[in-house]
Parts: C-alpha cells; structure tokens; sequence
C-alpha cells in the first residue's frame, strides 16, 4: 500500500488498486455527508468499482430497452457517476422496523444522492464489500434512470431492471475477487477461472463479461442475464436452457460450447438454465 498526493487531500492507494479516500480531506466531507471513516474508504471503493468496470455494465447489461432509451440511460452512467455523493445520516427509512435497508437513493429518480443506511450494514455479519458494490450500484441505477416496476412492486425482484442492475454489479464484483469484509483493508484473491460449468456471454462470440455458472439457474433475472445470453462455453456436462423462467417455454440441451445462439433461435431469449436432466 502507498500514499498519493491527490486534488483534496492524502489518497491510500492498494496493491490490488482500491482507492480509499481520506475520510479528513475536503472530497470526503463534500461527498460523504456523516459517513465515518469506514464508511467513506468502503463507499469510495464502491463508486471506484463503477468506474473501473463502467464498459462492462454500459454495455454488457441488457436494458431490453428502446434505442433511444438505452443511449440516455448508458450516457449519463458515463457521466454522473463521478457526481455521485453519499450521506449516512439515519434517517426515517433507516429506522422504524426497516433497518434491513441498506441504502436507498435520497434525491429523486434522477438525482445524485445516495443514503446508506450504515448502521444497518454494520450490524450485517454477512454483508460484505460486493453486497455493497450491489447496493451503491442498485441506487445509481435510479439516478441514471433504469426503470423500475411501478405501482409499489419494486421491492421485489420480478422484472425489475434497478434490481437485476445491482445484481449484475455483484456477482462482477465476487467474479473479479473484489469481495472482503468491510473492515478488512486488503481484498480476496481473484477467482480462478473455472473449468466446469457453463459460462454465458451477453454477445456471440465469446465476447463481453463471460459469467460461469455451476448449477441450475430458474430465473436469470436474479443475476442480470435474463434475455442477455448470445454465445456459451460448455465447459463440463450438458445444459438445459430454456426460454421462459423455472424451466419452461422452449427448451434446449447443449452438450459443445456454441458461439452463436442465433442459429437454434435462443439468441437473447434464454430466461433460465439448469444441468440437463
């Protein structure tokens, strides 16, 4: 680890490239409103992990929106997040029997702001740095406009884009070994890359954030890749996909990797996976 002279202040840079911003400079009490010093290393590195990883959730995250839609939303993903400021001040939706809301985002759908509740991700012994990255992520999705369902159903998972956004974000973060307690100052060592299972990549070829999977997947929405699946590497065994959740519509076993779904119709339709039968 070693120190860096920054804009506002002492910048703690890691050997496996966090950046942890001094909680006494002027960027951390401009940013991160209340937040102590654990909260402002941890929310820091959250919004970094934005940043290092912003082509891939521009563009290997399927909105399924319309074009000019999606550009906006992929547009200002671009340009808000280093606009971003944090407040950990406990607020009403922090408590009142609520205190397993992690975050919420405080400013408006399209706003800047995002609340942590950090008291509440404290007292969580099995809330951990990407289960973080998942929430910061989660709540800039509302600042950038993802739609979310309507009518009081956004706190479920169903079809809700915000929420397959930080599900996406998370199994990333645990892919790229990022995970850790949010006290420890060093990160886990990144993930071998498998040798069984299944990876899906969201565009023909191979190409874009390939994700492996070893078990049965019922409802790809819960991992943002729900109608986002182009190409697979078959990398053990046979694989059922299937167009529609929990194993139904159209069905199809692989048993070879195939670089192109296009040709057997299944490219962007798959909606869940399982090991074949």
């Amino acid at each position: 680890m070693r120190l860096r002279r920054g804009v506002s202040g002492w910048l703690i840079v890691g050997s496996a490239g966090l950046l942890l911003v001094n909680p006494e400079s002027s960027e951390a009490k401009t940013k991160f409103k209340e937040c102590d010093g654990d909260a402002v290393r941890n929310l820091a590195a959250a919004r970094k992990f934005i940043i290092d990883n912003l082509s891939i959730l521009q563009n290997d995250f399927e909105l399924n929106e319309r074009p000019k839609v999606e550009q906006r939303i992929r547009d200002r993903i671009r340009k808000k997040i280093g606009d971003v400021k944090f407040s950990c001040a406990e607020k009403t939706l922090c408590r009142d029997g609520q205190e397993s809301r992690k975050g919420f985002h405080g400013s408006g759908i399209l706003g800047n702001k995002i609340r942590i509740c950090w008291n509440a991700v404290m007292a969580d012994s099995n809330y951990k740095f990407c289960d973080l990255a998942r929430t910061v992520t989660h709540e800039f999705g509302h600042a950038v406009g993802i739609p979310k369902e309507r009518f009081g159903k956004h706190h479920g998972q169903g079809n809700d884009k915000v929420y397959q956004f930080g599900n996406f974000a998370y199994q990333l973060c645990r892919w790229k070994g990022l995970d850790r307690e949010l006290t420890a100052a060093s990160v886990s060592k990144p993930w071998a890359t498998p040798k069984s299972g299944i990876a899906v990549y969201p565009r023909k070829n191979f190409s874009g954030w390939g994700l492996t999977l070893n078990g049965a997947q019922p409802d790809l929405r819960d991992i943002g890749r729900n109608n986002a699946i182009s190409s697979v590497r078959v990398r053990s065994g046979r694989w059922q996909l299937c167009t529609k959740k929990n194993y139904g519509g159209t069905c199809k076993i692989w048993t070879d990797s195939d670089p192109d779904l296009s040709r057997s119709k299944f490219n962007d339709k798959v909606a869940s996976l399982r090991p074949a039968p």
